[in-house]
């Protein structure tokens, strides 16, 4: 077992309470997780892992693909500029716009591998640190529920290129999470239960 797994089973609570939250879209009505005790919220996972997966090949594979994919100029990064009819009147009246109209622009970050960093993962809305599970039946809203950490994994990130659904200033390339496994039974799952504590990813 690797040290970041050992320290989680060792030093903090591996137990979390059944929540649920409105979907903001998709077919699904609500999200369903496994909200971790404040104390997870409170370790520097960022470090472990930065500590741990600093000099990976495949890591830094996956880094080097993300350059790829921005060096072939199919990242976009739109800025939309606000004018006010306050500041632009007269330069609006002389192009013949009308005051108060918005315009676009764009703008190209200059990246290099080395720019990428280690950092916490979006946030949705105020859920933090968490395990995602599936559909779960109305009266296990609230349940205590224990599991173990297993392991760390990480994988690139499927949609590798745009920013995050979460913050349009992020950009990931690599998630890393928690494997864990569930000492509670009767669990709906969605996927293989994790917790993602850190991401590498490019900011602007």
């Amino acid at each position: 077992m690797d040290e970041i797994s050992s320290y989680c089973n060792d030093n903090l609570n591996c137990s979390g309470v059944i929540h649920r939250v409105p979907c903001a879209k998709g077919k699904q009505k609500y999200f369903w997780y496994v909200e971790l005790d404040k104390e997870w919220e409170e370790v520097d996972f960022v470090a472990m892992v930065e500590n741990m997966y600093k000099y990976d090949k495949s890591v830094q594979q996956h880094v080097f693909k993300f350059m790829r994919i921005f060096s072939q100029g199919n990242i976009s990064f739109p800025v939309e500029e606000k004018t006010t009819a306050s500041s632009n009147s007269k330069k609006q009246k002389k192009n013949g716009k009308s005051a108060g109209k918005q315009t676009s622009a764009s703008f190209s970050p200059l990246w290099k591998a080395q720019d990428a960093k280690f950092v916490r993962p979006p946030a949705g809305g105020d859920v933090g640190l968490h395990i995602s599970i599936g559909e779960q039946p109305a009266s296990a809203l609230g349940q205590a529920v224990k599991f173990k950490v297993d392991r760390v994994m990480h994988y690139a990130n499927q949609n590798m290129g745009p920013a995050s659904d979460f913050d349009s200033a992020v950009h990931v390339v690599e998630y890393f999470a928690l494997r864990v496994t569930w000492l509670t039974e009767g669990i709906a799952q969605c996927s293989s239960p994790h917790i993602t504590v850190a991401t590498l990813s490019f900011l602007r």
